[in-house]
């Protein structure tokens, strides 16, 4: 598939970079590559354990991709090449473009912890299902641990506090590098 745009990251700054290329230079094609089929807002999702009735409210949907002429492909993609203007997905599909953005966002990082694997540790993804599963699960636990006591984890905390019956510890990491003599 040929694309005179493409951006390749779902979340909010790839779908604003979709919507401005389309609304700038309406006779391009622009097409939106994405790993994740049902998104969410990234900046909503501690909300989803209580403040939302239904963790769907906070699903980033394709309607204005789509009601804007946006081509909404989704893969992961596997390889670049950059002078051959081509990606390729895992699935083997290869698209070419005179344009690309990567605007891919960030992932949560996993701590090297043993046992970080196991049934009922959780790591914070956009992704929708994912996040209701989360949601379904904290409901049901007595003690929560939260790993990061920045606004994510902060506001996670605050969320699961809301929870009748449930003890929330909210554990930060400060980590200081010695530095020189100035």
């Amino acid at each position: 598939m040929k694309a005179d745009v493409i951006i390749v990251g779902g979340g909010p700054a790839g779908i604003i970079t979709a919507l401005t290329a389309k609304s700038v230079y309406p006779e391009k094609s622009v097409c939106l590559i994405k790993e994740i089929g049902d998104s969410v807002i990234p900046c909503a999702i501690p909300y989803m354990m209580h403040t939302m009735s239904n963790p769907d409210q906070n699903k980033m949907g394709n309607q204005p991709l789509e009601n804007a002429g946006i081509e909404i492909v989704v893969g992961k993609v596997a390889s670049l090449d950059t002078k051959a203007h081509t990606i390729i997905l895992e699935s083997g599909e290869v698209f070419s473009y005179e344009r690309l953005v990567l605007a891919t966002g960030t992932e949560s990082v996993t701590l090297p912890i043993p046992g970080v694997d196991k049934e009922g540790i959780f790591t914070i993804r956009k992704s929708l299902p994912l996040m209701t599963a989360l949601r379904e699960e904290a409901k049901k636990a007595k003690n929560v641990v939260i790993i990061g006591g920045d606004f994510i984890g902060a506001v996670f905390a605050d969320e699961l506090s809301q929870v009748s019956g449930m003890q929330i510890h909210l554990m930060v990491i400060i980590h200081i590098r010695q530095q020189g003599p100035r």
